[in-house]
């Protein structure tokens, strides 16, 4: 078994040991100080484990811990006063780290490349989303205009306009030009979004677009222009 601060060998017992759950850091701390104090004494290499929740308790009224946060908080002071290695255990994959990962600076040597530095990590992304505050996935407001490209030139155009308007706190979605047109107006009514333009070669020849409000169908004719765009986008809140 291996790890950045440890290595169990072949050759010499390791242990990991600890109270069987997180009681608190008061305790925590006496228990890895106590093992160590021990460990050293008679040369075992050691790592601290405690449960942050006992799940496979004999009985549903026996004390489980003190979950995962305050848990981990406690073993992370704990490695803090002794320089133990820590380990826990976690009972579903929401547990797993936010994020996590280290130096691979042997990995590509080790399968016979040249050796070459490394780092890499990876992502729960079940943790973060438990840990995001639930408002992060209220939407405030529905987009004020789709805009369709019908062509690659209006496309490059209403890019532009689109991130104008943005700047302006006005909610715009360029709709995918990957799509079909009945495809995009369909999403347009999806999202709920309360005004549409269509931009194609002839409104990019007139320097004219139209823009339809979805919920009542009245079309707008006006210049492309941002600044009147704008003074229709927030006339109509």
């Amino acid at each position: 078994m291996r790890n950045k601060s440890l290595s169990f060998k072949k050759d010499k017992l390791g242990l990991i040991a600890g109270p069987c759950v997180i009681e608190n850091e008061e305790h925590a701390v006496f228990m890895a100080k106590s093992i160590k104090r021990i460990c050293d004494r008679v040369k075992i290499d050691v790592v601290y484990k405690s449960s942050f929740d006992k799940a496979n308790r004999t009985s549903d009224k026996s004390f489980r811990g003190l979950g995962i946060d305050d848990g981990l908080s406690i073993l992370s002071n704990v490695k803090k006063e002794t320089g133990l290695s820590i380990i826990t255990d976690i009972h579903e994959k929401s547990q797993a780290s936010i994020l996590s990962g280290g130096r691979y600076d042997n990995l590509i040597s080790h399968i016979g490349g040249p050796d070459t530095p490394a780092a890499g990590f990876g992502s729960g992304i079940e943790r973060i989303m438990i840990s995001m505050d639930e408002s992060f996935f209220e939407v405030d407001e529905f987009p004020h205009l789709t805009i369709i490209s019908l062509t690659s030139e209006a496309w490059v155009k209403t890019n532009t306009l689109a991130n104008t308007l943005r700047e302006k706190n006005i909610v715009v979605l360029n709709a995918s030009a990957n799509k079909s047109f009945k495809s995009q107006m369909r999403y347009a009514n999806q999202i709920k979004s309360k005004f549409l333009m269509v931009v194609g070669e002839n409104e990019l020849n007139n320097d004219e677009i139209e823009i339809k409000e979805l919920s009542s169908g009245i079309t707008t004719k006006m210049k492309f222009n941002v600044d009147e765009i704008y003074s229709k986008l927030i006339e109509n809140g």
